[in-house]
């Protein structure tokens, strides 16, 4: 969701109120000495609250059952098989 690299340049969010995804560039934060609430704050504005935005993926919303997933990260090392489920 917007990361250009491995080493995670931006952090993506949607809204749940509206429905935007608002895009925050992490090196911004980092160089500039800001922190995610400073850059988010518009955007909790025009939610209605921090509680109407989500990280993806972190934060998923099934569109079945409504349900919000939240993914963890895995370490894996050479060929790995999964079974997954595309929502």
């Amino acid at each position: 969701m917007f990361e250009s690299e491995s080493g995670g340049d931006f952090e993506t969010y949607v809204g749940d109120s509206t429905n935007t995804i608002y895009r925050v560039d992490m090196h911004k934060a980092h160089y500039l000495n800001l922190s995610i609430e400073e850059l988010l704050k518009p955007a909790v504005e025009a939610e209605g609250g921090a509680h109407n935005l989500r990280n993806i993926p972190g934060q998923v919303v099934c569109k079945s059952c409504n349900h919000i997933f939240y993914a963890a990260p895995i370490s894996v090392s050479g060929d790995t098989k999964v079974n997954a489920v595309e929502l």
